[in-house]
């Protein structure tokens, strides 16, 4: 009779190493991942608000002018178009999503003049994580957080979206200051 040694009696047990090992290594990359798309998004939306801003330099600051240029530099945001027409209808769509899901704008601009001829925009994007279980952490981790002064800031907090702040500020070719909304 042949006499067993302790590794035979050890069935199973690399699978429940290597799945222990697993884990943590599927969470650190779905997170690294989480973060380079939070990242492009960022940069994304910074060189929208470039844009932005360079029409409201040349438009006097008008609030209407600035969104359109803003939504249309974000275009890039939205490529491809996916079952959508165009990505300007994949935008909207979007758009249209977070106001009926969220109750909140995609965006949100402000622009204040803080001196003469010169014009600040503050930048509020939301993003959506792409994984449920981020978002769940980021609506438990809300209540923990400080409430933000701007509402749209604080309602995002409690949906679990990531709310990206971004400031330009430009030098107003135009004449006069319209009010941005």
């Amino acid at each position: 009779m042949q006499r067993l040694t302790p590794f035979f009696r050890q069935n199973g047990t690399s699978t429940l190493e290597a799945t222990l090992f697993a884990i943590p290594v599927l969470f650190v990359c779905l997170s690294g991942i989480e973060l380079v798309q939070v990242h492009q998004v960022k940069q994304l939306a910074g060189l929208a608000l470039h844009e932005a801003g360079r029409a409201a330099s040349v438009n006097a600051g008008d609030a209407t002018a600035i969104n359109q240029r803003f939504a249309q530099a974000l275009l890039p945001r939205f490529a491809p178009a996916g079952k959508h027409f165009s990505t300007a209808q994949r935008r909207d769509a979007t758009l249209a999503r977070y106001r009926s899901s969220y109750g909140l704008p995609l965006w949100q601009i402000e622009a204040t003049q803080f001196k003469p001829r010169r014009l600040q925009l503050d930048l509020i994007y939301l993003h959506e994580p792409m994984q449920p279980w981020l978002r769940q952490l980021l609506k438990i981790g809300s209540a923990w957080q400080d409430p933000a002064q701007n509402r749209v800031v604080t309602q995002a907090r409690r949906e679990g979206l990531i709310a990206i702040r971004l400031t330009h500020q430009v030098v107003l070719h135009g004449d006069g200051l319209k009010r941005a909304r």
